[in-house]
């Protein structure tokens, strides 16, 4: 579970906000998330940045993980990932507040 959270972490960059993990895990298994992140604090793989921040601990660590992710799983995952920010957001964000 730790590294699965990792995984979801590092798709985001050096650093996630608490409320974005919160709508990837669903607020079922929210609380496991935080216990795996717990975990990930005291091996020194992450840092709670302030009271709704996780970031890695070194851009390389964010880097490796994400790597880790096979080429063909990584697009799934960020498609995941996007439906179910969208899910989220339905009726905050439109389709045209989206585009540039």
């Amino acid at each position: 579970k730790v590294f699965e959270a990792l995984q979801v972490m590092s798709c985001f960059g050096v650093k996630v906000d608490q409320d974005v993990l919160s709508i990837l895990s669903g607020s079922d298994q929210f609380d496991e998330l935080i216990s795996s992140l717990g975990y990930a604090i005291q091996e020194g793989m992450i840092e709670k940045r302030n009271e709704t921040t996780y970031g890695f601990a070194h851009d390389t660590i964010q880097q490796a993980v994400y790597e880790y992710l096979p080429e063909a799983c990584m697009k799934e995952f960020h498609f995941k990932i996007g439906m179910q920010l969208v899910r989220a957001l339905r009726g905050f964000v439109t389709p045209e507040s989206l585009l540039c």
